[in-house]
């Protein structure tokens, strides 16, 4: 099983590379790691940012017997930090909750949610964004509406560790945003520096992007700044570019 995710995750960069990135210098990918063997993901990280030009690597939200702050993953996070590429917290359905819930509509509600919050607090409280301060990770596909509730919970109890307020402040975690109703009340609680508007290519198809953005520019209730903040600036800072 771990060699498969080794093979899988390298034939998937290297097809990305191949397909995409060589043709096109606009393109940026992230990296699929085979997190089930640190050091083999270290590998392939470094290989996808020096090689390839990619500009991060993914993290699964859900999936693996050990939560991403576990310092079984420090060797991965070190290596980020040298790169000064970005991580990506990314949610997907995975088959340990398929028993949790009783309808598709149920899970699409809270699969996503449930374990950006787990690994956000995880990766909060092992203080390892602390401990390198070029690290920049980023929760995907689940909204930012649950992060103002989840650093009212964490903060008071943090004691010497860096709080999530001043990770924000020193950019090194930003939040995907811009497709929920409360976007302009996350905006007073968290600020404009940390969201970003993510498209998750190559989901067109499945959602008409080009109706999406247009959509998120045309909002009435996000001013013009942070709607540029959102939508240019903090991707280009979180990505490098």
């Amino acid at each position: 099983m771990v060699d498969f995710a080794v093979d899988l995750s390298r034939a998937y960069n290297d097809y990305l590379y191949d397909r995409f990135l060589s043709q096109e210098s606009r393109l940026k990918g992230i990296a699929v790691l085979p997190l089930q063997d640190v050091s083999a993901a270290v590998a392939e990280l470094r290989g996808a940012v020096k090689e390839y030009g990619m500009v991060g690597g993914l993290l699964p939200a859900d999936g693996l017997p050990r939560p991403l702050g576990h310092q079984d993953f420090y060797p991965l996070y070190e290596e980020a930090n040298r790169l000064g590429c970005m991580m990506a917290v990314h949610s997907q359905n995975s088959l340990r909750n398929n028993d949790l819930f009783m309808w598709r509509h149920e899970a699409a509600t809270l699969a996503h949610v449930w374990p950006q919050m787990r690994q956000f607090t995880n990766l909060m409280f092992s203080g390892v964004l602390g401990r390198l301060p070029d690290l920049k990770i980023a929760f995907l596909e689940a909204g930012c509406g649950w992060v103002p509730y989840l650093m009212s919970k964490m903060e008071p109890r943090m004691g010497e560790l860096l709080r999530p307020s001043k990770l924000i402040e020193r950019g090194q975690i930003y939040f995907q945003c811009g497709e929920e109703m409360t976007t302009s009340r996350d905006l007073e609680l968290l600020g404009d520096d940390c969201l970003f508007w993510a498209s998750d290519f190559p989901h067109e198809g499945i959602v008409d992007m080009a109706k999406a953005v247009t959509e998120f520019l045309e909002r009435k209730d996000i001013s013009e700044a942070s709607k540029r903040k959102i939508s240019y600036d903090n991707p280009k800072r979180l990505y490098a570019l």
